[in-house]
């Protein structure tokens, strides 16, 4: 069975029928990518924070581990974490 085509994504056939839209309390999680131009760095430094993260430094914003190896940054967090960042 295939999913089904969005946009660029392909949506899981798997996903229960009644599930129509994200609930509006359900985090808008980015990628890397998406989040470093958010905060004026590189994807490869925010990827480097979360790593310090990961091994307990308090240092970037917060993320969320998803599997092993995929990281995302809820974009509420980002905001928060960015206004607790000022001087």
């Amino acid at each position: 069975m295939t999913g089904m085509r969005v946009g660029t994504a392909t949506l899981s056939p798997y996903l229960p029928l009644e599930i129509t839209s994200l609930p509006t309390d359900f985090p808008q999680l980015l990628s890397a990518e998406q989040a470093a131009p958010l905060l004026g760095v590189s994807a490869s430094t925010l990827n480097r924070w979360a790593a310090r993260r990961e091994a307990g430094e308090d240092v970037g914003p917060p993320f969320h581990a998803i599997g092993h190896k995929l990281r995302r940054w809820d974009i509420d967090e980002l905001r928060a974490w960015l206004a607790g960042q000022k001087r």
